[in-house]
């Protein structure tokens, strides 16, 4: 069982295997198994909690009209299945048009990275890539 888990993390995790460990959060889509390797569940938005993208679309529907900011996180499964066409408008407009409170940081950029080189059509993303690098080192 895992115990000190902070009161705002609204989670509760019980053990399920000698090595595994279950956790289920206030996120429907947040529910992983970790084996040491850190498995992730599909649909994580990265850790963006949901409160951050609710607030997020709030702040944007204040602002219509005077700035066009993008509200959606996208997914881990997204990153992974998406074609290029499709996923690039998706990944410049959370790294680049976000409202502060889902503005990615470096670490979870660099899980998209990971994501992305994990794909059979790394060549076909090499901009993405390339952006993400970029982003990464704060360029």
């Amino acid at each position: 069982m895992i115990t000190n888990m902070p009161k705002w993390l609204n989670a509760s995790a019980s053990s399920i295997g000698p090595n595994e460990t279950r956790i289920f959060s206030c996120y429907p889509d947040a529910q992983a198994v970790i084996d040491g390797k850190t498995m992730q569940a599909d649909f994580d938005r990265f850790g963006i909690p949901v409160e951050n993208i609710k607030a997020a679309e709030r702040w944007a529907t204040k602002q219509r009209g005077k700035y066009l900011y993008h509200t959606r996180v996208p997914t881990r499964k997204e990153v992974s299945t998406l074609s290029p066409q499709e996923l690039a408008p998706l990944l410049i407009g959370w790294m680049v048009h976000s409202p502060t409170e889902i503005i990615p940081s470096r670490v979870q950029v660099e899980l998209v990275l990971e994501l992305l080189s994990q794909r059979r059509d790394v060549a076909d993303l090499s901009n993405l890539v390339a952006m993400c690098q970029n982003y990464i080192r704060g360029q």
